[in-house]
């Protein structure tokens, strides 16, 4: 698996495997767990993201909305109210289970019930096995 990065632009793209998005999404619904570090940072030609972020770490905060962002040592910070987490859980597990090659996006929109304002927009990429 892999987390990509453009600070340009701000948009992320967790592309991997099945099996790596369903251990994401496993990790995700562990309330307790707090830093996945199960990610590769390999680089590749052409890419459209100028960056590869190394670990994932989850702050859930009662009452907030899912925001995604970037800390400067290139960690994707995922803060949010744990019932509103699952829900991005839930969509990283569907993903899981999508055709190689295929892909969603996860961004806020006006009238977004769990997704905040200010989080950096999502693709959630399924390659091959």
């Amino acid at each position: 698996m892999r987390i990509l990065f453009e600070p340009r632009t701000k948009e992320l793209d967790i592309e991997g495997s099945g099996k790596d998005l369903s251990d994401l999404a496993a990790f995700l619904q562990d309330e307790k767990a707090t830093c996945y570090e199960n990610i590769s940072v390999a680089r590749r030609a052409n890419e459209a993201y100028s960056k590869c972020l190394s670990r994932i770490v989850v702050d859930r905060v009662e009452g907030q909305r899912v925001r995604l962002t970037v800390q400067a040592d290139e960690c994707l910070v995922i803060t949010g109210d744990a019932r509103k987490v699952a829900i991005l859980t839930a969509n990283i597990a569907s993903a899981a289970r999508m055709p190689a090659g295929e892909h969603t996006h996860i961004d806020f929109y006006p009238g977004h019930v769990w997704l905040a304002e200010d989080s950096d927009p999502l693709v959630v990429s399924k390659i091959s096995e």
